[in-house]
């Protein structure tokens, strides 16, 4: 079984602001972001009994520098779900999510509207 855990949630993005639509800025910024280490110590103990699988909307072209950060901050995953273009949207949260051809124990965010909508489907954790 996996649980899937939002970038956001691992990371304090708090430092990192949107310059109109400057979106590579925003996402070049992502590897000084700061981790959760409580939420990082969790998902440790959770990787010894579940497929780990972080996702985020940030597009596939940024997946060297997530991993790099996964890696440098000690975050155990066994894959990363990423979109394919630019801008969040709920709807795509909700179509990665759905992409997954396996039974999901969780999902593990930070962010209230994703929680909101990924309740009515799954067992979702909001930090």
């Amino acid at each position: 079984m996996k649980i899937l855990i939002s970038l956001d949630a691992l990371s304090d993005s708090s430092q990192r602001q949107i310059d109109g639509s400057d979106f590579d800025s925003y996402y070049s910024d992502q590897i000084n972001d700061e981790p959760n280490n409580a939420l990082i110590q969790i998902v440790r103990a959770l990787g010894q009994e579940f497929e780990l699988v972080v996702y985020t909307t940030m597009p596939e072209e940024w997946r060297a520098q997530i991993e790099t950060w996964l890696i440098d901050n000690d975050v155990p995953i066994d894959d990363v779900l990423m979109r394919s273009g630019y801008g969040k949207n709920i709807e795509c949260v909700v179509e990665m999510i759905n992409s997954i051809n396996a039974p999901i124990q969780a999902i593990i965010t930070s962010d209230v509207r994703e929680a909101d909508v990924l309740r009515e489907e799954f067992f979702v954790m909001e930090v």
